[in-house]
């Protein structure tokens, strides 16, 4: 080879590492984002990331991937900043790729080492138990595994009610592993096969399990439940409300909910502190929700702000279809740093995935424990499904 010709190869090395730090990191940007419109982005991200990995050093393959994940991470970083602050939000953004980047370097040494089919696990099972250890030892539960993104993929998040949410993960990272390994060893058709037909075959299973429950489940043993969510500019995030916001806000909270009724919906969920309650504020807003259950038949779950007693707490509302308040909880697992105003609650009464994951001992409040969940406690319906079925903006 020439020197012109080694020079033109070393060019398009580094065009082709550059357009793959560009597509990765869109794909995460976008795949990973709150919307979850691009959810099908993040089993293609980490293909080109993967592959290159295998080609480059690791010093370069550790660049390449921290910097494509960094791209990812972006996609959050105005929130982070709205609620944990500038420095917090910058520190959160710049880890999660270290680890990816890690993740990354220990997969490729196993592959390369190995230097076998069976090396296409390694990523999927390293970023599985990375997000595992999260979710058991992180304060802030499942914030941030990439298995949120695929929520409106009711085929595949039914694996949840075998595996949990890491069967999700272990799903969505297994594809691009056996995509970049399949490219990687295109040339050898004893890896090739097996690259393709085992991962797919995993993943195909998974799959038709999926549709097979949501088609089997017995309408007699499940309810339509929506969600709604205003937009954030409707949304007082503040210490001291304003009755005239406030009003203002449930009542567009009602008016949503009243749509969702007519389409049959029996439950709505409202997002966490999406009112701010207060002595001035409780009365107005407190009839708004139990008049809007009562004459729509419908019960409603709404997290709101509570201001009112000392100390405030993160709390929320069950309000049943005849507008009665059948449970006011306060949020016992609270985010680190994110929540330092409040004061946790002391007896469960509704979960989020953070605490149902406890371990036993720590799920035990005033010497009564949760129930460990079971395979029935995962409703087989998604957030688009409801969505198409309700006739309705979740």
């Amino acid at each position: 080879m020439t020197d012109n010709q080694k020079q033109h190869s070393i060019s398009a090395n580094i065009i082709s590492v550059l357009a793959a730090i560009v597509i990765s990191g869109a794909c995460w940007y976008f795949g990973n984002a709150f919307s979850g419109d691009y959810w099908y982005l993040v089993w293609i991200a980490p293909v080109p990331v993967i592959y290159w990995s295998l080609r480059l050093s690791a010093k370069a393959a550790f660049l390449v991937s921290f910097v494509a994940y960094l791209i990812g991470r972006l996609s959050w970083f105005s929130f982070l900043v709205s609620v944990a602050t500038l420095v917090p939000a910058i520190v959160f953004t710049l880890i999660i790729p270290l680890f990816f980047s890690v993740i990354i370097l220990l997969a490729r040494r196993a592959v390369l080492r190995s230097a076998k089919w069976w090396g296409v696990f390694a990523f999927p099972v390293l970023w599985t138990a990375f997000e595992f250890l999260v979710l058991k030892y992180s304060p802030d539960g499942a914030a941030g595994i990439i298995a949120n993104s695929q929520s409106d993929v009711t085929a595949l998040i039914q694996v949840a009610s075998v595996t949990g949410i890491m069967g999700i993960t272990f799903i969505i990272t297994l594809f691009p592993s056996a995509i970049a390994l399949a490219w990687y060893y295109r040339q050898q058709k004893n890896m090739l096969i097996p690259l393709i037909t085992v991962p797919f075959a995993i993943i195909l299973s998974v799959l038709l399990f999926g549709i097979t429950r949501l088609k089997s489940h017995k309408d007699g043993l499940t309810i339509k439940a929506g969600a709604v969510v205003l937009e954030e500019k409707f949304h007082h995030i503040t210490n001291h409300p304003v009755l005239k916001d406030e009003i203002e806000t449930t009542e567009r909270y009602s008016e949503e909910i009243k749509k969702l009724a007519t389409a049959g919906v029996q439950l709505v969920v409202l997002p966490e502190r999406a009112i701010n309650i207060n002595a001035e504020t409780d009365s107005a807003v407190m009839s708004i929700l139990k008049t809007t259950a009562s004459q729509n038949r419908v019960s409603i779950v709404t997290g709101y702000t509570n201001f009112r007693n000392s100390p405030d707490r993160n709390s929320a509302l069950v309000i049943d279809s005849a507008g009665n308040v059948v449970k006011d909880y306060n949020k016992v697992h609270l985010v680190t740093g994110l929540e330092d105003q409040f004061t946790p609650g002391d007896e469960i009464g509704l979960f989020s995935f953070k605490e149902f994951r406890m371990p036993r001992g720590d799920r035990c409040v005033s010497k009564r424990c949760a129930p460990r969940a079971s395979k029935q406690d995962w409703a087989p319906l998604g957030r688009r499904q409801a969505d198409r079925e309700q006739k309705a903006n979740l």
